[in-house]
């Protein structure tokens, strides 16, 4: 008997807790297969609609028809010059040569370049500034009509007569009591009166190059091999005197003189 009595009473201090708090609304299931939509005026206003597009399509389609406006502008292009004083046309110095008058104050010419021959106050020319004689200078200036032929360095040559007459002694045989005949094999005098021939013969062109060139006979050049011999013994002397004064000469390469 004492056992559900304190069960009937623990069931009756429930029920008075229980009766004095109102129920709470459960809240729904939750179910994740369901999509969850929002939908507000603030979401409709954010809805793109075709009418929106067809009239945005047709704005575009008159503003790309139109063609693009031109306006016209006047510029003024200012002159030079204008507004402030003119600056003379340039002028162009043109140096003419003439012929000074006898009175006219020289100037010293004191050049020492390498170009060109020098001149002493007198006017000729300075044997030592050409490479070469005044005489050839000058005459190859005046056939190129570089220099005048009354010019003072044409004046001071002297005048050169070319001797045209050409003397050839003819060989006299000494008289002999008696003459031993000679045999033809051995006889070697039409080959002396050939040499003379031909010597003659040498002669008379170097007259005729000579008065064609206006040189003596001994500056030609078919002349020149005269000196030619001497040229080569002068070489063998320098070249028996270097190894006195140098010692190694011919030892080592890069030693000639000559070379």
């Amino acid at each position: 008997m004492s056992v559900v009595s304190k069960q009937v009473g623990r069931n009756r201090s429930k029920k008075k807790v229980t009766s004095g708090t109102p129920d709470k609304p459960g809240s729904p299931a939750f179910d994740p297969n369901k999509p969850v939509v929002i939908n507000n005026e603030d979401i409709q206003r954010l809805a793109i609609r075709d009418e929106d597009l067809a009239k945005l399509r047709k704005s575009f389609e008159k503003a790309s028809s139109k063609e693009a406006e031109k306006r016209l502008y006047v510029v003024r292009k200012s002159k030079p010059g204008v507004g402030v004083e003119r600056s003379e046309k340039p002028t162009k110095q043109v140096v003419v040569a003439r012929p000074a008058p006898p009175n006219a104050k020289l100037k010293p010419i004191d050049y020492s370049g390498p170009a060109g021959p020098r001149y002493n106050s007198d006017g000729s020319i300075v044997p030592h500034s050409l490479l070469g004689t005044v005489r050839d200078f000058v005459e190859v200036a005046i056939q190129r009509q570089d220099m005048r032929p009354d010019s003072p360095a044409a004046a001071k040559l002297p005048t050169y007569h070319p001797n045209m007459e050409i003397e050839v002694e003819k060989y006299h045989r000494p008289p002999t009591s008696y003459r031993a005949p000679i045999p033809t094999a051995t006889n070697q005098e039409n080959a002396l009166h050939n040499w003379r021939r031909r010597m003659a013969d040498r002669k008379r062109q170097q007259g005729y190059i000579s008065r064609l060139l206006q040189k003596p006979p001994d500056r030609l050049v078919m002349n020149q091999d005269d000196a030619y011999r001497s040229m080569q013994e002068r070489r063998k002397l320098v070249d028996r005197a270097i190894p006195a004064v140098d010692y190694g000469k011919g030892y080592r390469v890069g030693s000639e003189f000559w070379d």
